[in-house]
């Protein structure tokens, strides 16, 4: 899951034709497979009286397909429920002796090459659909990717600046940084080699070491949560500790923490599906309350505020409050490049000038304007203020078969046409699903599960399946509910791995 840094600035690859041509490659790559969005798992454990549950996350992308199967796993009189990728070595969730939650985001690093040395290339030939060849040239080194261009002529040395006084006289020269002649990818997946070892430890309950990935997940071992290597986000909570791979999961571990303060006992299954925001709870109140009271709110803006001031800040698919909110943010963001301030729509009035007049700050005037031009937008998309104004519409929870999707014949766009799941959720809640507001934040498919040790059973699942029929089991516009595995059924493998001598 290799992904460029978000500093590549797109100057940059615009003036290399190889790191381009990389770029591109590599964006279609993505858009068809339909994955992504590996960088938002997250994990934590809750502690109560029947013991330590293990609560985890795993964000996939946007394919109909699922990414993660449950499979038993049974060696050695053990079982163990693992959530495997099909046709890979790796088992990143696993209840058994041990129970494991590995985030599967990779790292990666682009750095410019000044000079034009490449090492040995390598070479692959490609065979298209219709028969036709083509010879790919690779400069790689280990783990190392070369973006280089042999036939690119020597870049020149950028021309210094002079600096002169006043007089024209010049008094200093600065040399200008010199262009890059290629880049360096570096990324693990580059080099040879598995992480089999590590998942089988992971298996027999001792120490992984990853090569692969980073290694960064939360591992439950006697009922007590531990770290691994370096998430984004790590917090203890209260009886229990939380990691998150990416900074916008500390919203969720400031939600748990929230939840542990009340008396009520938490349960590990509801929150599978909890779509409460702390991150809209903290921007919502202060935003709305810049609309007005209900007496003194405009005749147009009356029905959408009121929906605004009965949120309880949950992105759940009935939701409508959620719509106008994420919309309304989306357009500020859009307009003025960055989310409201709180410090500046909370700070006090200014003081009255000399005739008495208390002149409006610019912020309230530019989310009023920004209100109405949203309400304007979800009202030519979805009609007037009402049903159809729900998250689960204007969220827009698409999934496209990889390959398939693109399928024009007559047959491919009845069977393979792009489904819509309304699951609800944001990337700032427990429950995950897809934001208009944050564009990197556009996967509609995740994996969750739940279990409490010491047995590991039942264990409580949340994941799209779409090979269940639909027809019996849900409708396609109902949220989806958490189903029970039981490792400990006994019954007969469909699948048996044998030693290669037998």
């Amino acid at each position: 899951a290799a992904a460029l840094p978000d500093s590549t600035a797109p100057a940059a690859y615009r003036a290399s034709p190889p790191l381009r041509r990389f770029v591109v490659a590599d964006s279609v790559f993505r858009s068809t497979l339909y994955l992504g969005g590996l960088e938002h798992a997250l994990a934590f454990t809750v502690r109560d009286a029947a013991g330590t549950s293990l609560v985890q996350r795993q964000v996939y992308g946007s394919s109909a397909l699922p990414l993660f199967q449950e499979a038993v796993l049974r060696q050695g009189g053990r079982s163990t429920l693992v959530a495997s990728i099909p046709g890979t070595l790796m088992v990143p969730s696993g209840y058994g002796d041990t129970a494991w939650s590995i985030f599967l985001n990779g790292t990666t690093s682009l750095t410019p090459v000044a000079d034009s040395l490449a090492p040995d290339p390598t070479y692959a030939r490609v065979t298209t659909r219709t028969g036709s060849e083509s010879l790919v040239t690779i400069y790689r080194d280990g783990s190392t990717l070369l973006l280089y261009d042999p036939t690119a002529p020597p870049v020149a040395p950028p021309a210094p600046t002079i600096v002169r006084d006043t007089t024209g006289r010049a008094v200093d020269t600065l040399r200008a940084p010199a262009q890059p002649a290629s880049w360096r990818l570096q990324w693990r997946g580059f080099g040879s080699g598995t992480d089999l070892s590590a998942w089988r430890a992971l298996l027999r309950g001792e120490p992984a070491t990853f090569g692969l990935f980073p290694g960064a997940g939360l591992l439950v071992e006697g009922g007590e949560g531990r770290v691994l290597g370096s998430p984004a986000v790590t917090r203890t909570l209260p009886g229990g500790v939380f990691a998150g791979s990416h900074p916008w999961a500390d919203y969720v571990a400031e939600r748990l923490t929230l939840l542990s303060a009340d008396s009520v006992a938490i349960d590990p299954t509801a929150l599978l599906t909890d779509a409460y925001s702390t991150w809209a709870a903290e921007l919502a109140p202060p935003v709305i309350a810049i609309l007005g009271e209900p007496g003194t709110v405009d005749d147009d803006i009356r029905d959408a505020s009121a929906y605004l001031r009965g949120w309880e800040f949950r992105y759940e698919p009935a939701s409508i409050a959620a719509s106008i909110f994420e919309t309304w943010m989306n357009d500020y963001r859009e307009t003025t490049g960055a989310l409201p301030n709180l410090a500046v729509v909370t700070a006090p009035p200014p003081p009255p000038d000399s005739t008495g007049f208390v002149p409006v700050p610019p912020v309230i005037t530019a989310l009023k304007a920004s209100f109405r031009r949203a309400l304007a937008e979800l009202e030519q998309e979805y009609g007037p203020v009402g049903a159809a104004w729900r998250w689960q519409n204007v969220q827009r929870a698409t999934r496209y078969y990889p390959l398939f999707t693109r399928d024009t014949t007559k047959i491919g766009r009845r069977r393979f046409a792009p489904t819509v799941r309304p699951d609800g959720g944001h990337p700032t809640a427990l429950a995950w699903g897809p934001s208009l507001l944050f564009p990197k934040a556009r996967s509609t498919a995740a994996w969750a599960a739940s279990s409490t040790a010491p047995d590991w059973s039942p264990i409580w699942i949340r994941h799209r399946n779409p090979y269940e029929s639909t027809s019996r089991t849900r409708r396609l516009t109902d949220p989806i509910e958490p189903y029970q595995v039981d490792p400990t059924v006994s019954s007969e493998p469909s699948i048996r791995l044998l030693p290669a001598d037998e």
